[in-house]
This record gives structure tokens, C-alpha cells and sequence, in this order.
């Protein structure tokens, strides 16, 4: 079964079009992101995006099967639209998997968008605040078995391609 969304396209006509993903807190449903005005505020500044609510609900994330429907459902028919710039945005478990898909399928989107991300169950984020953060953590080699710790030491490597400005 496909991933279902609903589209809220810009009302401008621009050549420069983004497609702004946004992927839904575990619990919730893209409609509240809608009633908490997230639509409204990327319309309220003109600007060329059209937004996709992905109906990602936590079955995705268990049946580790949201990035496949996202670039099933989602990705791949915005880019044979000729969509050229996607975004993803993510709330908690929507951030954790807009971080998936980007450690998955990094040349297929222009960035993410993070809003309080779930990066992890409490025991892995522990154990980096043990090690002293992110930049000391060693994972051990049994917990790359764990889809956190993979996520964890990818971001741990990460290096933008263009380094943010302070």
C-alpha cells in the first residue's frame, strides 16, 4: 500500500519551485501540522514551495519501510513531474526519518529540516552523553546492528558538502 499525502501547491507560478516534504510527529497526523499553521506560514511569506503532508505514521518507521515509500510514493513522482528541489522537514520521529532518507538517498534532496529530531532511544543517547558527545562516541560494533547507532555515527561523519556560516 502507498505512502498517502496531501499536496497544498504555491499559488505563485515560479520557475524555481521546492517541494517542501513535511513528515509528522510519532502520534500525530500531517493535519496537525496544517492546524498548527505550517502551511500558513510558508504561504504567508510568497514562497514557492509546494507542500506535501506525508501521511508517515509509525508503522513506516517499525516496518522500517519510510524511505522506500518516500521515494515511492512521494520522491520519485515529484521528480518526474521535473521537480528538481526537494526539502524534507521533519517533527521528532519526522525528523529522524528525513534524516533516514538523507543518509539513505543524500542526491535525491537539496536538505532537511529538523524540529526537535528523535535521534534514538534513551540507553544510545546516553551513552553519548557518557562519552562526552557525539564527537567522542565510539559505537561498539554490535549496536550498528540498531538503525539509532547507524543513524548516530552516520551524522557523526557527516560533512556538509557546503559548511553552514556561523
Amino acid at each position: 500500500m502507498s505512502m498517502q499525502a496531501t499536496y497544498d501547491r504555491a499559488p505563485h507560478d515560479a520557475s524555481q519551485r521546492i517541494l517542501l516534504v513535511m513528515l509528522p510527529a510519532a502520534q500525530t497526523s500531517p493535519q496537525h501540522l496544517a492546524q498548527h499553521g505550517f502551511i500558513e506560514a510558508v504561504r504567508e511569506r510568497k514562497l514557492p514551495v509546494d507542500v506535501v503532508l506525508a501521511h508517515a505514521d509509525e508503522g513506516y518507521y517499525f516496518e522500517r519501510t519510510v524511505c522506500s515509500h518516500l521515494t515511492d510514493d512521494i520522491i520519485a513522482p515529484a521528480r518526474a513531474a521535473n521537480c528538481r528541489r526537494i526539502w524534507l522537514m521533519g517533527i521528532s520521529l519526522g525528523g529522524m526519518g528525513a534524516l533516514l532518507y538523507a543518509q539513505a538517498h543524500a542526491a535525491d534532496i537539496e536538505g532537511v529540516i529538523l524540529l526537535a529530531p528523535y535521534l534514538g532511544a534513551s540507553g544510545s543517547i546516553a551513552a553519548i552523553a557518557n562519552a562526552g558527545g557525539l564527537a567522542h562516541w565510539q559505537p561498539a560494533a554490535n549496536q550498528m546492528d540498531d538503525d539509532d547507532s547507524r543513524l548516530l555515527a552516520w551524522l557523526k561523519a557527516y560533512q556538509p558538502a557546503c559548511p553552514v556560516s556561523p
